[in-house]
C-alpha cells in the first residue's frame, strides 16, 4: 500500500490494494443503473479504507440476519421450531445489544436515556423476528449462508472473481433472501415497489449466475438441484410502527430473466475497478452518502462546484 495526499485537505492517506473480488453490494455501488450507486463511494470505503457510518436501523438488520440465520441453522440440527425460535432470539438481542452498545450514541438520536432506546430497538427486534417466523418457520432449509462464486473475464491476463452468501437454499432448490427494512417496500394498495424488487432480484441472480456456472463447470446436477426460482422475504418494521408486516415476492431466476444483463453490469463494474478510475455520481447517491462532507472538499480543491461533477475520475 502506498501513502499518498489525496483531496481537498492534502491528507496522507494509505492507498488500500482493490478488493480481491466483487459482490453485489460493491455492484450497486460502481454500476449508475443502481439508483444509490457512486463509484466514488466505493473509492473512499475500498481504496481509501474510510469508515462507512452506521445507523441502528443497519445494525438492527444486521442482528436480525443473524438470527434468522440461527433460526435455520438450528432447524437443519432438528432443533424443534419453539427451541430454534428461542435460540435465534437470543442471538439476534446478543448480537444487537453489543453493536448498540460499541457504535457511537449519535446514532441512537436526540435522547437522554439511550439504555431505554436501546431497549426498544431490542424490542423491535423481537417483534420483527416473530413475524417473520411466523411466515418462515415452518420452510426448510438444505443450506443457509452458502457461498457462491465465479469468475467475470475482462481480457486473457484479467480475470474479476464474483463472490456471494445467499441466506438459505430450500430442498428444491429456491434461492431466499431475507430483507429488515425501515421503510415499505409496497404502497398502500399493495403494490410492489418495482424498482427495489428489481435491484433485489440482481442479488438473488448473482447466487443463481454462480450456480449455474458451477453446474456447468462440473457437468453434475447440484444439490440442492438448479431450479430457476427464488424468493424475497421482507420484514417491514420500525420505531413507531405498532406491527411489523411481512411479505414474499415469488422470483424467476435465469439467464434470459435478467442473467444476461446482470453479467454485462458486473463486467464494467470490473472494468472500472481495474482502471482505477471512480467517477463521482451526485444526486441520489448523496443523501445517504457517509463521505459526502469528504468529496465536496476534494471538489473544492480542484476548483469545480461539486454539483457541476460529470464523470470527474477519482
Amino acid at each position: 500500500m502506498a501513502r499518498v495526499r489525496v483531496g481537498s485537505a492534502g491528507v496522507a492517506a494509505e492507498i488500500q490494494d482493490t478488493p480481491e473480488h466483487l459482490s453485489y453490494s460493491q455492484l450497486t455501488m460502481l454500476h449508475p443503473a443502481y439508483r444509490y450507486s457512486c463509484a466514488r463511494k466505493w473509492a473512499y470505503k475500498y481504496r481509501l479504507g474510510l469508515a462507512d457510518e452506521t445507523s441502528a436501523p443497519l445494525l438492527m438488520g444486521r442482528a436480525f440476519d443473524e438470527a434468522a440465520n440461527a433460526f435455520f441453522r438450528a432447524r437443519l440440527r432438528d432443533v424443534e421450531p419453539l427451541e430454534a425460535g428461542a435460540a435465534a432470539l437470543e442471538v439476534g438481542h446478543n448480537s444487537l445489544d453489543s453493536l448498540l452498545h460499541e457504535a457511537p450514541l449519535s446514532i441512537l438520536g436526540a435522547t437522554d436515556d439511550p439504555e431505554n432506546r436501546i431497549g426498544e430497538y431490542l424490542d423491535l427486534l423481537t417483534a420483527a423476528l416473530a413475524a417473520f417466523l411466523n411466515t418462515e418457520g415452518k420452510r426448510e432449509a438444505a443450506v443457509v449462508q452458502d457461498r457462491h462464486g465465479f469468475t467475470i473475464m475482462l481480457d486473457p491476463t484479467h480475470i474479476m472473481p464474483v463472490v456471494g452468501y445467499s441466506d438459505r437454499i430450500e430442498p428444491d432448490g429456491t434461492l431466499v433472501d431475507h430483507k429488515l427494512t425501515g421503510s415499505p417496500r409496497w404502497n398502500k394498495e399493495g403494490e410492489w415497489d418495482e424498482e427495489w424488487v428489481a435491484e433485489r432480484r440482481d442479488q438473488l441472480l448473482v447466487y443463481w449466475l454462480a450456480r449455474n456456472a458451477e453446474e456447468k463447470r462440473t457437468g453434475k446436477p447440484l444439490e440442492p438441484p438448479l431450479n430457476g426460482r427464488g424468493r424475497l422475504v421482507v420484514t417491514y418494521h420500525k420505531l413507531g410502527l405498532l406491527k411489523p408486516q411481512v411479505r414474499v415476492y415469488e422470483l424467476t431466476l435465469s439467464l434470459e430473466d435478467g442473467g444476461q444483463e446482470l453479467l454485462a453490469r458486473l463486467a464494467l463494474a470490473a472494468q472500472i475497478v481495474h482502471e482505477d478510475r471512480y467517477p463521482a455520481r451526485p444526486g441520489q447517491a448523496c443523501r445517504f452518502c457517509s463521505y459526502l462532507g469528504r468529496c465536496r472538499d476534494d471538489e473544492a480543491a480542484r476548483g469545480r462546484p461539486f454539483f457541476e461533477l460529470v464523470e470527474v475520475p477519482f
